[in-house]
C-alpha cells in the first residue's frame, strides 16, 4: 500500500507520517515538537515495527506478525511464492484478487478501489522478494487487533504469533478493517487496550 487508501480516515486535528516500501530497510527520525506519538502498524508494516528495538510509543499492530514468510505464524510460503510469481506474471489481475481477499464485505472493496494505492508495480514486487527475509519477535507491549476473517494472514496464524505475549483484540472484519470504523482515531480507542488520548498537535 501507499497513503492512498487513508487518506479520507485522517482525522482533521491529526498529523501523520506514512511509512511503506521496505524494500530497503534504514532508520528515520521521529518527529519532534509533539506532546504525543502513536504507532499504527498493519499488515508488513507490523513486522517493520517491531524491527524497531527501541520504540517507546504505543503500538498497535492490526492483521500482522513478526513472521510474514512462515507456514505456522505469518503466509505459508508456497501461498506467497505463488501469488508473488502470478504478480510477475499478471499483475493486474492478481493484484484485484488479493484487494478482493482483503475485505470481508463487498461494499469495503467497492470503496477501496476507488482509492487504490498509486506506487510503482516494481516497487511492490521488490518489496515482496525482501519479506522473506525479515522476521522479528513480538512486542510484549503492543496492543494487537487479530482480524478475524482475514484470507491473507489467516487468525490462526496471527494468534499463533501473538499467544500469551500483548494485549489482543478481536474483530469480526478481515485484513484491512479500518473502513469499518469513522477514522484511524475511531479505531485506535476502539482497539488500543492502554490509555487511550487525543493525538495533539503542538507544532
Amino acid at each position: 500500500m501507499d497513503e492512498t487508501p487513508f487518506l479520507e480516515l485522517i482525522p482533521r486535528e491529526w498529523d501523520i507520517l506514512f511509512l511503506y516500501d521496505f524494500s530497503t530497510w534504514s532508520p528515520f527520525a521521529i518527529p519532534e515538537g509533539y506532546a504525543e506519538i502513536k504507532v499504527l502498524a498493519w499488515s508488513f508494516g507490523v513486522t517493520a515495527a517491531l524491527s524497531l528495538k527501541d520504540l517507546n510509543f504505543p503500538l498497535l499492530c492490526v492483521a500482522g506478525t513478526g513472521a510474514f514468510y512462515h507456514s505456522r505464524l505469518g503466509i505459508p510460503p508456497r501461498i506467497f511464492d505463488a501469488t508473488l510469481e502470478a504478480l510477475k506474471k499478471a499483475p493486474q489481475k492478481t493484484l484485484f484478487s488479493f484487494y478482493r481477499n482483503m475485505f470481508s464485505e463487498q461494499k469495503d472493496l467497492v470503496r477501496f478501489l476507488k482509492r487504490r494505492p498509486q506506487r510503482p508495480f516494481s516497487s511492490l514486487v521488490e518489496e515482496l522478494e525482501a519479506l522473506k527475509e525479515r522476521n522479528f519477535p513480538p512486542n510484549a507491549r503492543a496492543s494487537v487487533v487479530i482480524t478475524l476473517h482475514d484470507r491473507i494472514i489467516s487468525a490462526r496464524n496471527q494468534k499463533r504469533f501473538w499467544a500469551e505475549r500483548a494485549r489482543l483484540s478481536e474483530v469480526p472484519l478481515g485484513h484491512f478493517p479500518f473502513y469499518q470504523f469513522r477514522d484511524l482515531e475511531d479505531f485506535w480507542n476502539k482497539n488500543f487496550r492502554g490509555v487511550a488520548r487525543a493525538f495533539q498537535n503542538l507544532s
